[in-house]
């Protein structure tokens, strides 16, 4: 009965928000329930009782603002140079934002009690992980219950800025999230480790703006992925995208290990590609929502055997006829010209 009046009650709330976002001639976006637009292409971004308003004007927040406090008499108004929004501050720098979660970082590892002396030994400290990431030893000590626990605990919280602001530790956090359930020694020293990097590289996170002209309003994806890394010859993809191709605005960032095995490498390209897509179109959708509109995206891909195999897709009874849903949904998205895939060599693929 308690859930289900909490439920109710924030139902009726989200219901109110509506009726006073369309008093403001605002209408609820197609892509996305918790966004509302207006035709000056100011928008309001909600989750649960918590509002981020990105206004053309002053006139214009002071109006929503307005609102608000007439309807619900008393609202927390966070503004200025930076705001806090869901543990993610937004600053203004320059000619654009910097989104970081410094004060997020030094929280937790007060929490933590986290405050080692000793430097860390390491020819190569640019990067908060070392060469053997994804070796497991299987002699390892498992941890304590009690350190098994603590151990899930850190890494969730590591996941969070990891796919919001923080894209460097994705890797390594990606990793050790497949180790939660029975983690050992080995993976607690690769923890801290992480934690000792983070710790002396608490400021980081993504700039959105131009450094300098103008850049374009289309969607950009790099889909990559490495094969056989696994302990178990599961590969890994890596998917970055984007708005902009001179400067690049993230907005999706994933690292993630296969959940099935490939047969080749040309099989792993095809399985991230596979992921992105989706993704790809749903940002897509929203940009042209938000009235910047194109009709296709590029997916860059460095293999190109994945991509006369997307163009081509498979008969029944190949070799790879197993993959077969995967290659015609991409072909589809291909021969509607919905996406593009030029080659992108490896060297300059961003993922």
């Amino acid at each position: 009965k308690a859930m289900y009046g909490l439920l109710e009650a924030g139902l009726l709330w989200y219901d109110e928000l509506c009726n006073t976002m369309t008093e403001l001639l605002y209408h609820k976006s197609y892509s996305d329930p918790c966004v509302w637009h207006n035709d000056a292409k100011s928008s309001v971004i909600i989750y649960v009782d918590d509002l981020l308003l990105l206004c053309k004007n002053i006139e214009e927040e002071n109006r929503i603002i307005d609102a608000l406090e007439d309807k619900y008499k008393k609202v927390t108004i966070n503004k200025g140079d930076t705001i806090d929004y869901l543990n993610i501050h937004i600053q203004r720098s320059g000619d654009g934002l910097l989104v970081h979660q410094e004060p997020y970082y030094s929280k937790m590892l007060k929490d933590l009690g986290f405050n080692p002396n000793e430097k860390q030994d390491e020819e190569n400290d640019t990067l908060p992980y070392k060469n053997n990431l994804f070796d497991i030893d299987d002699d390892s000590p498992a941890l304590s219950k009690a350190n098994e626990k603590t151990f899930h605990s850190i890494v969730m919280k590591l996941m969070f800025p990891a796919i919001r602001t923080r894209f460097i530790t994705l890797l390594p956090v990606t990793f050790l999230s497949t180790r939660v359930l029975h983690p050992t020694e080995q993976d607690q020293n690769k923890l801290v480790y992480m934690l000792k990097w983070l710790n002396r590289n608490r400021k980081g996170g993504v700039f959105i703006g131009p450094e300098n002209g103008e850049d374009d309003m289309k969607v950009y994806v790099w889909a990559d992925a490495s094969d056989n890394t696994h302990w178990d010859a599961k590969g890994h993809s890596g998917i970055v995208i984007g708005l902009g191709k001179k400067f690049l605005c993230p907005v999706l960032v994933t690292s993630q290990k296969h959940n099935l095995t490939s047969r080749s490498s040309t099989e792993s390209e095809i399985i991230t590609v596979y992921k992105a897509t989706p993704n790809g179109v749903w940002i897509q959708e929203c940009v042209n929502e938000w009235g910047y509109p194109h009709d296709h995206f590029d997916i860059f891909q460095d293999n190109v055997s994945s991509i006369i195999k997307s163009h081509q897709g498979h008969k029944a009874y190949s070799k790879m006829a197993h993959m077969n849903r995967r290659f015609f949904n991409i072909k589809e998205y291909l021969d509607n010209g919905k996406i593009k895939m030029p080659h992108c060599s490896t060297t300059c693929m961003i993922s």
